[in-house]
């Protein structure tokens, strides 16, 4: 099957409305879902410490577990990496 026509004549409207672009991947956007997942690891070494790290961000109480924000398609424990 040959879809060379098909494909032209949709290049062919999509040059005469750009627009159409910007709100078809405004309206993908608005069906995806939105949400943040953060991941917390506690990490032991052989004699039973546990890492703590300092963090930057946190003036009060500097010292926590290691930790972050899951990006998209990735998974928690490539996120502790």
């Amino acid at each position: 099957m040959n879809d060379r026509p098909l494909m032209h004549r949709l290049a062919m409207i999509l040059r005469r409305m750009p627009w159409l672009v910007t709100l078809a991947y405004f309206l993908w956007r608005w069906r995806q879902a939105k949400f943040s997942a953060g991941v917390v690891a506690v990490i032991f070494d052989n004699q039973g410490r546990v890492l703590l790290v300092h963090h930057v961000f946190h003036p009060h109480n500097p010292w926590g577990l290691p930790g972050g924000w899951v990006g998209y398609n990735e998974t928690p424990d490539t996120t502790l990496v």
